[in-house]
């Protein structure tokens, strides 16, 4: 007998849980449009605040009223990663441990290696190639 419908709804929560914990980018990006997006190919309109000068004040000056910007970024959602596997049900009936919550385990590492690498690697190494002139292939 098959437990296809129980599997993932376990398995997204463990992960999940795991992922969060451990990603060190996570925590310095920002996440308020992860409820927007639907699929690949979505495109983020993030709407925001310009700068404002600050200008010196004299005494009876004439107050110079400045023209203010609404600048506007586009977020394309061009990335998508996956994984698989699958625990037969004979085995995991005789295993003494949990080879879904271990290999969940793994696969949340996994990821979070890959966001990590796709979020730091770009920042990392524009501020190095100021330094010594090139930027090393990403591997």
């Amino acid at each position: 007998m098959a437990v296809a419908n129980f599997i993932p709804e376990v398995w997204s929560k463990k992960l999940l849980k795991i992922f969060d914990k451990t990603c060190v980018m996570k925590k310095l990006v920002n996440t308020n449009y992860e409820g927007e997006i639907k699929k690949a190919g979505d495109t983020v309109h993030v709407r925001t605040f310009g700068d404002v000068t600050i200008n010196d004040y004299t005494r009876d000056m004439v107050i110079q009223f400045e023209t203010l910007a609404d600048p506007m970024s586009d977020l394309t959602i061009d990335q998508q990663k996956y994984f698989a596997f699958k625990v037969d049900d004979l085995d995991k009936a005789q295993s003494d441990i949990s080879i879904l919550e271990g290999y969940a385990a793994r696969a949340a590492i996994a990821i979070r290696d890959v966001v990590d690498t796709r979020l730091f690697y770009p920042e990392c190494f524009q501020y190095l190639s100021v330094y010594y002139g090139t930027q090393p292939e990403a591997g």
